[in-house]
């Protein structure tokens, strides 16, 4: 993953992101496929500290003046 000023990349394979996190899970009738320039409002995969076995789809990027953002961190 690399982050620009408008976005950023996920452009890692689903074995790569499974190598690393062996028991994450697409769900089921959904496909993973890389996206190499994610902007703000675009939908994109995420693993969160809730539920670290499911890969689940979270629109990028900031909601308003005072929405509280949730840490993130990206690996890979």
């Amino acid at each position: 993953m690399t982050t620009t000023f408008h976005g950023f990349t996920l452009a890692s394979s689903i074995k790569r992101i499974q190598s690393r996190q062996p028991l994450v899970e697409l769900p089921k009738q959904e496909e993973y496929v890389p996206n190499y320039f994610i902007r703000p409002g675009d939908s994109t995969w995420v693993i969160t500290g809730e539920n670290p076995k499911l890969m689940q789809r979270f629109r990028f990027g900031l909601e308003g003046f005072r929405t509280v953002q949730p840490f993130l961190r990206a690996e890979g």
